[in-house]
């Protein structure tokens, strides 16, 4: 249904590419720009296609140092698995992430940057005296 990804500060992982030029979605549409995918990617963003289009949410979270690239990293494969992704799509607290689930279209991908505040939000929405009305403001 949704492919969501969050952004978070954290440690990079080094490893091994080999990046591939792409002009066209994991549906074979036309990008509004060529990207670079890592070519070990390619597919996996098949395998979360066929999720999203069986009604199934996939959620990524991508960790790194502040200014490591995680905000273009995320964008580029975003507009990968949906050539339409713009900035529509991109969320920076919990009531834009609540408005896109409800709004975009089944298959939207939808960016969550700077996720760090989903951890207070989760941890706040646990305790049963909170209602989600104080939570999301």
């Amino acid at each position: 249904m949704l492919v969501i990804i969050l952004i978070v500060a954290g440690l990079n992982i080094l490893c091994d590419v080999i990046m591939v030029k792409v002009v066209r979605d994991v549906n074979l549409n036309p990008l509004p720009c060529s990207i670079y995918l890592d070519g070990f990617e390619i597919p996996e963003y098949e395998y979360l296609k066929t999720r999203a289009y069986s009604d199934m949410d996939s959620l990524g979270i991508i960790v790194g140092e502040e200014g490591g690239g995680k905000t273009a990293y995320t964008l580029q494969r975003a507009l990968f698995m949906d050539h339409k992704f713009n900035i529509d799509n991109v969320v920076f607290n919990e009531k834009q992430f609540l408005d896109a689930t409800e709004n975009l279209p089944k298959g939207s991908a939808i960016v969550w940057d700077e996720s760090d505040g989903v951890y207070l939000f989760t941890a706040v929405k646990k305790d049963s005296l909170v209602t989600e009305e104080n939570i999301i403001q």
